[in-house]
């Protein structure tokens, strides 16, 4: 990945960690009507914003709104905003503050996921995310916060990085129909050696996938401002010839980002 200009986030002594937020530690996810706010579109449902399906986003009809989110009380470090049109700065309240800047706009118009790591990160039981003054009115697929985990960076192979553009592909998450057929989504393979430990970290993030029921939430690299909302697939592991270490190779793969 190319470091864009506009809408780093740049994390200090971060820059060689890999980052993920597996399901079950994603604070935000409910379909238990946790959200109030601003009011969305008749066709949709406010309590999609953290239903943990970016194919059902909010829409509002305007450009400017705020929702509130509540949950028990957990950490949270790492809030982000998934499957979306904004292309403003996210105001960030409630238990943490701070602000998600915009992703760097991709040549497609099909938005890159921005993230803000929260310079103060706090258990809380309330998060706010306010938008004011968007060039178009809002979409948002999901809303994401939780405690990221990291382990060290894998070797990305730039050459096996797949982008998907689901052209060809049947409707088969059952989600709101985009605005437009602009769809993307990205695979990517990485590899490295890793202590029992390590490995063990990206076994059980896998386990907790439940199938793939619900999302993660991935941050390839720390020091991009691009944050995937997928899932992990482990390829394989052997002995790296030290007692402890493993070769692993898993891949990533990205679900469907909108341009709506």
């Amino acid at each position: 990945m190319e470091d864009g200009e506009e809408g780093e986030a740049v994390v200090a002594n971060q820059k060689d960690l890999f980052g993920f937020i597996p399901p079950h530690l994603i604070w935000s996810y409910s379909r238990t009507g946790n959200v109030s706010g601003t009011a969305v579109d008749d066709e949709y449902n406010i309590n999609w914003l953290t239903d943990g399906r970016g194919a059902f986003p909010i829409l509002v009809d305007g450009n400017s709104g705020s929702w509130t989110v509540v949950n028990t009380a957990a950490l949270i470090d790492t809030v982000a905003i998934c499957n979306h049109r904004v292309k403003v700065n996210v105001s960030v309240s409630g238990g943490i503050n701070g602000t998600i800047l915009p992703a760097v706009a991709e040549v497609q118009d099909i938005l890159l996921n921005p993230f803000l790591r929260v310079a103060a990160p706090a258990s809380t039981s309330s998060l706010t995310i306010s938008i004011s003054g968007n060039s178009e009115d809002i979409i948002i697929g999901e809303l994401v916060a939780g405690p990221l985990q990291t382990i060290r960076l894998p070797f990305w192979e730039d050459e096996s990085m797949e982008e998907r553009d689901f052209s060809n592909a049947s409707d088969d998450d059952n989600g709101i129909p985009p605005y437009d057929e602009g769809e993307e989504g990205r695979i990517w393979t990485g590899r490295q050696i890793y202590t029992t430990a390590e490995l063990t970290i990206l076994r059980n993030w896998r386990k907790a996938q439940r199938g793939a029921s619900l999302p993660s939430l991935i941050i390839p690299e720390l020091a991009v401002n691009d944050a995937w909302l997928g899932r992990i697939e482990i390829v394989g592991w052997s002995p790296a010839g030290g007692v402890g270490l493993w070769r692993v190779e898993f891949r990533i793969i990205e679900y469907k980002r909108s341009r709506w």
